[in-house]
């Protein structure tokens, strides 16, 4: 008798023991009815338990042959075992839901994972499928998110990611889902989608608020992103198609600075129109059919041309005008920007050499694409042009954007160096655009730094515009650098101009972009080189314009380039 009711105590106590813990460990079960009775009933089986080992409870006996069993101790017996039946299988239950959860949600931010959204994109689909409705996927890339972990670590990083996945899970609509894809790429999902208007004003939704400041770890961040759409069925019928479609907008989003893109064929490397426009491209570049124009850059001061700015424009056979904006991303996509910066610095370098010869000494400026700073023959192609054409390497000017400095600074900063001991002059174009480090400007090599055009545009209206390139202006100065303003159009910008002291203007109150004989025509009418012959140049240049179709700003920064 005495080891039975040892057995059945010890029974006893390990059931009440997996009760209790299951009770402290689960919110769910600790809060359930069946859970209370369940940790109550062991409590009393192991009172029962005690007192019938130590002979001092009610005792019922069952009689046979040789002796008798306390009845007690069989029913103590048989409801700790049901007890420890019970919740193991609970527990074991909750482990199973866990790791399910694990498996489908991301660990940081509590999100759906790529895998979970994959089967609600699944789910989703076969909805609309049979409703004949529309849905939407968007994702999600922060702009610079590398930079804020190599400059304030991984934890501020992880820190903002969760409050990015916070503040939009607050504000998603009741039709729309978040997953975090990896990284610092999400997804969204938008159902019963009835126009492009709808999807649009969505993606513009989200990216106003993660506009807002964040604090990260006790750090205040101000974060930018970019969004790729592709809607069902006109842009994919499945998961991966759709997916595919929207990663493919969003790098063309981030690649023009754009914010927001919707998926269109022809930006897709592997559709037929994408085929078809690389092989024109690359026709176009080996047969000579691009040209190129100068945009002049004058003295802000006395109105003397300081230099051209070359730019590359592409009429496609039987298309028409190609933007630049849509020929140099795909140069980039489809790894034709090498051979396309090769083929424009070879003919500016040869007109810059008639043009020397005809003694006209003043810079010439082109375009590098940040893919190139990756290059590692830029720098001798660089140098094998200029040798071909005789060409001074303190005349030709590489302006590189900030942003593409701000990919990888110390690599940017090496290259710069590199063209800097050549005596190749590097200039920051787009300044004030993106985010740059007052240290990564203190540390580059550069020779000019030129305001964006957003600021100049806004300065005869907005005192807060005038004030910054006030600011720029004069920072430049102090770290030695040349200033050549971007965008000027009135000549109230170029009289605020001239009062901040800045040495260098461009924009269409001088000229547009002109081929190279209608440049050279600009030079003669520029002589003598001064204001008074330069006013009356752009007196004669507005008359012209009254008369001409206007032109209208070029769309976006990387119509600049190249």
């Amino acid at each position: 008798m005495i080891g039975l009711g040892i057995v059945t105590t010890a029974i006893s106590f390990y059931a009440f023991g997996v009760a209790a813990v299951l009770f402290y460990r689960s919110p769910k079960w600790r809060y359930s009815p069946l859970a209370i009775a369940g940790l109550f009933a062991t409590v009393f089986v192991c009172v029962l338990a005690v007192a019938n080992l130590l002979g001092i409870g009610p005792v019922l006996r069952v009689e046979y042959e040789g002796g008798s069993y306390a009845f007690a101790n069989v029913l103590v017996t048989i409801l700790a075992l049901l007890a420890v039946l019970f919740l193991e299988r609970s527990r074991r239950e909750e482990m199973i839901q866990a790791l399910a959860h694990q498996a489908s949600h991301d660990p940081l931010t509590g999100l759906p994972n790529r895998t979970n959204f994959t089967e609600i994109l699944v789910n989703e689909l076969g909805a609309a499928t049979r409703t004949d409705s529309k849905l939407a996927v968007f994702l999600l890339d922060l702009d610079r998110f590398k930079e804020i972990n190599d400059t304030l670590g991984h934890s501020v990083g992880d820190s903002l990611l969760r409050e990015l996945a916070a503040r939009l899970t607050q504000q998603m609509p009741q039709r729309a889902t978040l997953a975090r894809l990896g990284g610092d790429e999400f997804a969204l999902l938008l159902t019963d989608v009835h126009s492009t208007a709808v999807v649009e004003n969505f993606a513009n939704f989200v990216l106003e608020e993660i506009q807002h400041p964040f604090m990260a770890d006790g750090v205040i961040l101000e974060v930018d992103g970019s969004i790729g759409t592709a809607v069902f069925p006109e842009h994919g019928a499945t998961p991966d198609e759709l997916l595919q479609h929207a990663d493919i907008a969003m790098y063309k989003a981030k690649g023009l600075n754009a914010g927001y893109m919707l998926y269109t064929p022809k930006d897709d490397p592997h559709s037929v129109q994408s085929l078809t426009l690389t092989r024109d491209l690359r026709r176009a570049i080996e047969t000579d059919e691009l040209t190129l124009v100068y945009q002049p850059k004058v003295s802000a001061q006395d109105g003397k041309p300081a230099g051209a700015e070359v730019l590359a424009r592409w009429q496609r056979p039987g298309q028409g005008t190609v933007s630049p904006d849509e020929f140099i991303l795909h140069a980039e996509r489809s790894g034709l920007i090498l051979p396309l910066t090769k083929w424009v610095l070879n003919a500016a370098l040869e007109q810059g050499s008639k043009w020397r010869a005809a003694g006209h000494d003043f810079d010439v400026a082109v375009n590098l694409s940040a893919q190139l700073l990756h290059h590692a023959s830029i720098v001798p192609t660089v140098v094998a042009i200029l040798r071909k054409w005789d060409y001074p390497t303190n005349r030709l000017t590489l302006e590189i954007t900030e942003n593409a400095i701000l990919v990888d600074p110390a690599h940017a900063m090496a290259m710069v160096a590199q063209f800097a001991e050549l005596g190749v002059k590097v200039s920051i174009d787009d300044f004030g655009t993106g985010y740059s480090s007052l240290t990564y400007l203190k540390n580059l090599a550069a020779h000019e730094l030129k305001i964006d055009k957003s600021f100049i545009l806004g300065m005869d209206q907005n005192p807060s515009d005038r004030t910054i390139v006030k600011s720029v202006i004069s920072l430049a100065h102090d770290l030695g650098l040349t200033v050549v303003a971007e965008g000027v159009e009135t000549d109230k910008s170029l009289s605020i101009l001239n009062g901040f002291g800045c040495d260098r203007a461009q924009g269409y109150l001088f000229e547009k972009p002109m081929v190279a004989t209608e440049f050279e025509n600009w030079l003669h009418r520029c002589n003598p080189e001064s204001a008074a012959a330069l006013k009356a140049n752009w007196g004669s240049r507005k008359s012209r314009l009254a008369t001409e179709p206007s032109q209208p700003a070029l769309p976006s920064p990387i119509a600049q380039r190249i």
